[in-house]
Parts: C-alpha cells; sequence; structure tokens
C-alpha cells in the first residue's frame, strides 16, 4: 500500500502458498476520501472470494460492506493505537490508549476504537499491577461499544478478555471466546485468548488446538509463539517446545519474552544454567513484568549472588505488583540473600518485605497474592514451620482455581519449603508436582540451590531417583 496526500494505490497479488501459484492480481488506485473509506477495501475482498470461488454469507457480505467509522482521520489514529497496542509495553499501551482517545473524540461512535481501547485498559489491568480503575473503565468502554452495535465479533472477544485477565472467571471467558471463534473463525486473536483461558481453565490440549489455530491464521506474531512454546514447556513437550521458539526468534531475537521462554525451557528441561545466563543478560533492563525476577533467579541459579543482589534492589516498582502475583523488592533481596548463605541481612530485609506487605494488605486486605508472598517471606524470616505450614495452607486456600498460578506458586512454595529445611512438607508438594503439565522439574531443582539444604534427605532423595528413572532429567 502507497500513500500521499489523499491518494491511495493498493498493488494485490493472490498466491497459492503451497505451488507458490500466481492466482490473481490486480492495482487498486483511488482518491480516499470519507465516502469511499471502505469502498475499496470491499472491492477487493470480494475480488479476491471471487478469484477463490467462495461463497459469502449475508453476514460475512454485510461486515464487508459495512464502515465502522466515516471518519478518515478516525481510522488513521485507530490503526496507529492497535499497531502500539501490539507492542507489548506500558509504553505502548499508554501510546495506544492516546490514539484510541483521539479516534473517539473524533467519533463517539467508533465502535472498534471503543473496544481497542477497552481491551488496552484491560492487558494494563493484567500486566501492570491491577489498578481497579482500569478494569472500570474498561467495563464502560465495552457497555457503550455494545449499546452501538452488540453483535460484534471483537466485542465478544474483549469480553472474553475482561472475564480472563479482569476477574480470573475462565469459563465465562471461554463462553464469551466461543462466540467470538463462532462470529469470527479468522479471528487469531479470537483464538489465541481462548487458548490461554483454557490453558488456565486446565483444558490443555484444548488450549494447545485454540493456540495451534491463531498461529495457523497469523503465524508472524511472535508472542503467540512465545505462548504457545510455553504451553508446550508446561506439559515437558520440550522438543516441540523449541520448534516453537525457533520460529519466535526468526521473527524477533531481542523480544524479552523469546529471552524468558529460552531461558525457562533451558532450565527446565535440563538445568543448562549457561544458556540461560546467557540469553538473559540485560533482561533485568527491559520493562516487562516479571524480567528482573527471571534474571534475578538465573543468576540465583548460578550462584552469582552479587550480580542477582544489585538487580533485585533496583528492581521497579512497577514489576512488584501483577494481576496473578506480587514479590516486594524485598522479598526478593532477602531471598538472594539467604542463598547467599548471609541469614541475619537476609532476615533484616525480610522484615522490611514484611512491613511493605502490611502496608498493602491495608489496600488489598486478605488478598490470595499477598498471603502467598506472606508465606515465603515467613520462612525468610524464620519463623517457626508451624506457622509456615499454617500461612502456605491459607495461602493455597485462598488463590483461585488456576491451573498456570498454581503451578508457579507451587514451584516458589517448594523453593520456600527448601530453604527451611521442610523436607517432609517438601516431598509431599513433589510429589505430584513434578509430574506435567508442572513448573517444576528435576534438572530445574538439581540446579536450584534452594534445595542443597535438603538434598541428602533420603525421601526425598529417593523421589527425585524415581522421577529421573521415568524420564524427567
Amino acid at each position: 500500500v502507497q500513500r500521499a496526500g489523499d491518494r491511495v494505490r493498493i498493488n494485490v497479488q493472490l498466491i497459492d502458498a503451497e505451488t507458490d501459484e500466481h492466482i490473481w492480481a490486480e492495482i487498486y488506485d483511488r482518491e480516499l476520501t470519507t465516502e469511499n473509506l471502505f469502498d475499496i477495501q470491499s472491492e477487493i475482498a470480494l475480488a479476491i472470494a471471487g478469484a477463490l470461488e467462495a461463497t459469502l454469507t449475508g453476514q460475512e457480505l454485510a461486515e464487508v460492506s459495512e464502515a465502522p467509522t466515516d471518519n478518515v482521520a478516525a481510522y488513521d489514529l485507530y490503526l496507529q493505537a492497535r499497531q502500539f497496542s501490539f507492542g507489548e509495553s506500558i509504553i505502548g499501551y499508554e501510546q495506544a490508549l492516546a490514539l484510541y482517545g483521539e479516534a473517539v473524540r473524533l467519533d463517539p461512535e467508533f465502535s472498534l476504537a471503543l473496544i481497542g481501547m477497552a481491551d488496552t485498559h484491560i492487558i494494563t489491568y493484567w500486566q501492570y499491577g491491577g489498578d481497579e480503575a482500569e478494569l472500570i473503565r474498561a467495563r464502560t468502554l465495552i457497555d457503550q461499544a455494545r449499546e452501538l452495535d452488540p453483535d460484534l465479533a471483537e466485542l465478544a472477544v474483549v469480553e472474553g478478555a475482561y472475564w480472563y485477565w479482569g476477574h480470573l472467571d475462565y469459563e465465562r471467558a471461554l463462553y464469551h471466546l466461543d462466540r467470538a471463534k463462532t462470529k469470527a473463525p479468522g479471528n487469531p486473536r479470537a483464538w489465541m485468548l481462548h487458548g490461554w483461558a483454557s490453558r488456565r481453565a486446565g483444558k490443555w490440549e484444548q488450549a494447545l488446538d485454540s493456540m495451534e489455530e491463531a498461529l495457523r491464521l497469523d503465524p508472524r506474531s511472535v508472542f503467540h509463539w512465545v505462548e504457545y512454546s510455553q504451553t508446550l514447556n508446561y506439559l515437558h513437550r520440550y522438543e516441540a517446545a523449541q520448534t516453537g521458539m525457533v520460529e519466535a526468534r526468526k521473527l524477533d531475537p531481542a523480544n524479552p519474552f523469546v529471552t524468558v521462554q529460552i531461558s525457562d525451557q533451558a532450565l527446565s528441561s535440563a538445568g543448562d544454567v549457561d544458556t540461560a545466563l546467557r540469553v538473559t543478560t540485560g533482561l533485568q533492563h527491559t520493562d516487562q513484568p516479571f524480567s528482573t525476577q527471571v534474571f534475578v533467579e538465573v543468576r540465583q541459579f548460578a550462584k552469582q549472588y552479587d550480580t542477582a543482589l544489585e538487580a533485585a534492589r533496583a528492581m521497579p516498582e512497577d514489576q512488584e505488583i501483577h494481576r496473578s502475583r506480587i514479590q516486594v523488592r524485598e522479598e526478593l533481596v532477602a531471598m538472594t540473600l539467604r542463598l547467599a548463605g548471609r541469614r541475619e541481612e537476609a532476615r533484616a530485609a525480610a522484615d522490611a518485605a514484611w512491613f511493605r506487605l502490611q502496608n498493602l494488605r491495608q489496600t488489598l486486605g486478605d488478598d490470595y497474592r499477598i498471603l502467598h508472598a506472606e508465606a515465603i517471606v515467613a520462612v525468610l524470616r524464620d519463623e517457626e514451620p508451624d506457622s509456615i505450614r499454617r500461612r502456605i495452607d491459607q495461602a493455597v486456600l485462598a488463590r483461585p482455581a488456576d491451573a498456570v498460578e498454581e503451578m508457579i506458586h507451587d514451584w516458589e512454595l517448594s523453593r520456600a519449603l527448601g530453604i527451611a529445611g521442610m523436607t517432609e512438607d517438601l516431598v509431599r508438594l513433589l510429589g505430584s508436582g513434578l509430574d506435567a503439565p508442572s513448573v517444576m522439574t528435576v534438572p530445574r531443582i538439581d540446579i536450584d540451590p534452594a534445595f542443597d539444604a535438603v538434598r541428602d534427605d533420603l525421601a526425598l532423595a529417593t523421589l527425585l531417583n524415581g522421577k529421573r528413572r521415568e524420564g524427567q532429567g
């Protein structure tokens, strides 16, 4: 597509991807006006359908012909906002919100812009701290869009995201995403969101099926390849997971999500600390959620404690609180000091973490994320085993049903139990936690200093050796 002022030229080619056969081509040279904003798009879609000898349904014809806005400038802003929202960064989301807002100001009945803005608020809520105001704003925008056009497929997609990321209600999210897939079977985001929600609902094969369809529809989405590969990694299907990461790396080798997943695969499948160290170099300077935590954990495994401490102490505040987890920097510092054998310093840092958590409790109450963080900090404060056990039980009972977070929380609790020397509790947790799907693996445990104090325990050694004989590590 080439554009100069009010003129647009679109060179369209239709090629059979399997045979490389040139099927059809056309050049569209038009003046771009409010009146014909979507006429060209409709003309091209109908011409391609004709070349393919495809039959469009009445609904599809209506969708092709219907213009989402009659304001060229608003549509231009909308397209720019979508591009920024694909950037997976707080700066990109902020820019997207500004552009969507301006598009809505120019056309208050531009449903797709309202939906895009709602979606961006929901993603920001999920990724960066869980500010309730983001979710409230998203709900208002969704309701506005519904009043304008309740049948839009994109509306069902954003409803799915709202119940998934906003309320951790995966069944309700899947209901809306099933509707979205029916309304727009060619929408890759509907399929990928369906895959994510299915994964968290513990429907693993359904999750893979939906993710594979999303990738078939849009094979150039780096983030989607990463998520697909991560799901395979959870299932301990490492060869297939590696293939997914090869595709992701081809598209964007410097992407921090790619970096994190390569590191995670190396550690989970083979305890390969050298690869994890290499690929996560500089990761702590990115603005993605958990980037500092991943950088620090890898340095803990490598026993590079001074480097880990420097990064932990500098962790940005906006990485401490996530919708599904809370880890204040003082906890990360305390954990690193404890693994380094600096127990008194670790206890002091853990006391500071406890103070921070109690302040957060003033606004969040008995939030399951607070309870989980308190259980880990209790170990670093050297509380008695009965107290630690009681806190872990509270945290486990309070957390929502979520197959992914349960795995991650159990891994973090297993590390804490290893540090506390509570081998009986640890073996009980690892008993089923090492089987796929899981984050816990024998190779990861083998290189994690959190388990150094309990490696000689007979029950733990017997469990791990049994898993090795089964082929895990």
